[in-house]
């Protein structure tokens, strides 16, 4: 074990950087100077296995990318905007995707992410699906839809579904069939039931013969709908519809497990119903269909590093946890997902990384902050992806994986 501070972070990176450099290909749909591609799905379909797409402040339309691995980063203080899917499919075991600082808005009658069919790790960051649209004539689409996945990693997400539109219910926030899926930090809501015809609220996560694991997240089912009673004045008749159900927070079917660490699970609210009808049932915070849930003991902590970073200038590493808190690095080169029981969480770096290296103990005050400079040590318009994972051990020496955290490092030409 090393001393992180500033001087063995700069040295892992430089030793990283002859072998695990990638070519950088910016993305801006405005154009100009220094710029490969203006829409993202040409760059995608463009781009070489593991290239990296840093994408500057713009607005781009979905993206549907088929065994490839790949880097999509938005740039320092970009607002990135896909306006449309984004599907990643077809990854083989050795292959990876990982997606940082992008909104995703969710399409009309569409889900807003589709996972589906990969081996390899998928890994989001710093993301957020917003619901605009209305779903219609009970095709409401989902926040997120993972299928056949082994390793899908959620950190510091928002995942909503969309809002419903008649006759169907609200959007689920995540659903999870046959994969396993692991969150760090994130929110999962369901969409809102619409006024009238009883309509349901989504649920917050759907695991269907799926595993999870979640640490220090949200999953909320939405309200139901409110009711409403409509009369005709000739020929004299009206029609009552009840309020719709609240959405669960997490709904378990088939063979399905889940564990889950300081996680809050919350029902929806019932809709409330019209004159003279009964209003909906309120969601349950979890419901057991078939497998099992686990609640299990412990405090989450948090993780992050500022990315991108440009040579010379400086990354900020921050450890939030208890007081006393003895903080270590893992480091690597591509992400992963898989839970460990013994260190009470899901290991987020693919091993075997760069090394561990001792970062610090946290202090009074809750939180960790370092600044780490970057060297110069790449060649033009090179990145480097670098996956660390903080390793937590407590006071009596229990140890607690905390979120993960990727850093591009960019060559001072991009």
């Amino acid at each position: 074990m090393k001393l992180l501070a500033p001087f063995v972070f700069p040295v892992v990176l430089l030793a990283a950087a002859a072998s695990a450099q990638s070519t950088v290909h910016v993305v801006d749909d405005d154009g100009g100077a220094g710029v490969a591609f203006t829409d993202l799905q040409t760059a995608v379909t463009q781009a070489g296995e593991g290239d990296t797409l840093l994408v500057r402040d713009g607005t781009y339309g979905g993206v549907q990318a088929t065994g490839k691995s790949l880097v999509i980063a938005a740039d320092a203080g970009a607002a990135v905007r896909i306006v449309g899917s984004l599907t990643v499919s077809g990854l083989a075991g050795t292959q990876s995707f990982a997606v940082r600082g992008v909104e995703v808005r969710v399409p009309l009658f569409n889900d807003a992410v589709l996972l589906s069919g990969n081996l390899g790790a998928v890994a989001f960051e710093d993301c957020r699906i917003t619901s605009f649209n209305l779903g219609q004539f009970g095709d409401t689409p989902a926040g997120v839809v993972v299928e056949n996945c082994a390793k899908v990693a959620f950190v510091r997400w928002h995942l909503e579904g969309s809002l419903a539109g008649l006759p169907g219910g609200g959007g689920d926030g995540l659903i999870a069939r046959s994969s396993s899926v692991h969150l760090y930090d994130s929110i999962a809501l369901g969409g809102e039931g619409a006024i009238g015809g009883s309509v349901p609220g989504g649920d917050g996560v759907i695991l269907e013969d799926a595993f999870l694991f979640a640490s220090g997240s949200v999953f909320e089912g939405a309200p139901g709908g409110d009711g409403a009673t409509i009369s005709v004045p000739f020929p004299p008749f009206s029609i009552c519809y009840n309020g719709g159900d609240g959405g669960n927070g997490l709904l378990l079917q088939g063979n399905s497990e889940a564990k889950v660490l300081d996680t809050a699970l919350l029902g929806g609210a019932p809709g409330a119903g019209g004159s003279g009808c009964a209003a909906g049932t309120a969601g349950a915070a979890s419901l057991v269909l078939g497998g099992t849930l686990s609640t299990l003991p412990g405090t989450a902590r948090g993780f992050e590093m500022s990315s991108p970073a440009r040579e010379l200038e400086n990354v900020t590493l921050s450890a939030a946890g208890v007081p006393g808190d003895v903080v270590f690095l893992l480091l690597g080169f591509a992400p992963d997902a898989a839970y460990l029981a013994s260190l009470s969480g899901s290991l987020l770096v693919k091993p075997p990384g760069a090394g561990i290296v001792l970062v610090g103990t946290v202090p009074a005050a809750g939180a960790l902050t370092l600044g780490v400079p970057i060297p110069t040590l790449l060649p033009s318009d090179t990145g480097l992806a670098l996956y660390a994972q903080a390793l937590f051990g407590d006071s009596s020496g229990v140890p607690v994986l905390g979120p993960s955290s990727s850093l591009l490092v960019l060559s001072q030409t991009l």
